[in-house]
């Protein structure tokens, strides 16, 4: 049996499933409910002030910033991703309009959605799928700033190619998001 997610498993193959994205899920799944267990006997504690019970909520804001009874930041990742796709929105429409460099295009973006995007970012708590989804959004947003550096569909086969990362970054004078994070903290 694997010791990180619980599946029944061949012992000539432990390591291997270890390394496999199904073992990284399934852990994650175990968190989860684990997590999910804690917050249900954590429901059953009440607290009072002045003799009055005080009411239990499961989500409120803090300093604009959202706070889960869960204390994860899935909440407030979710709501600054919302938020930098409203703005993305609006302000990519600008710049297609006026026809803007791809490297004037990442300056906006970084003044902007970027700074709408990563409010908040040097206390969060990110998991592979949180920073999956803001690294998504990132590159999407990249490729439909750039000109050289876009994806391409194949007319014949229907494939599509994806561009470098590096070089799609470079483009629009960019750099990954994790680095962004890491200066933030």
């Amino acid at each position: 049996m694997c010791q990180l997610c619980n599946m029944q498993t061949d012992p000539r193959w432990t390591a291997r499933h270890e390394r496999s994205k199904f073992c990284r899920e399934g852990k994650e799944r175990i968190v989860q409910t684990n997590a999910a267990i804690a917050n249900q006997r954590a429901l059953e504690v009440g607290f009072t002030a002045y003799g009055e019970d005080l009411e239990r909520v499961e989500v409120f804001k803090y300093l604009g910033r959202l706070m889960t009874m869960d204390d994860t930041d899935t909440q407030a990742i979710r709501g600054n991703l919302t938020k930098a796709r409203k703005a993305w929105k609006m302000i990519s429409r600008l710049l297609r309009s006026e026809n803007m460099k791809p490297r004037v295009c990442g300056m906006f973006f970084k003044a902007v959605v970027q700074a709408v995007l990563l409010y908040g970012s040097e206390t969060w708590v990110l998991t592979d799928s949180a920073l999956r989804c803001l690294e998504g959004f990132f590159y999407r947003a990249a490729c439909s700033m750039a000109r050289k550096n876009r994806p391409k569909k194949n007319e014949q086969t229907g494939e599509w190619t994806h561009p470098d990362k590096k070089e799609l970054f470079e483009e629009v004078g960019l750099y990954t998001l994790k680095e962004y994070i890491e200066k933030r903290r």
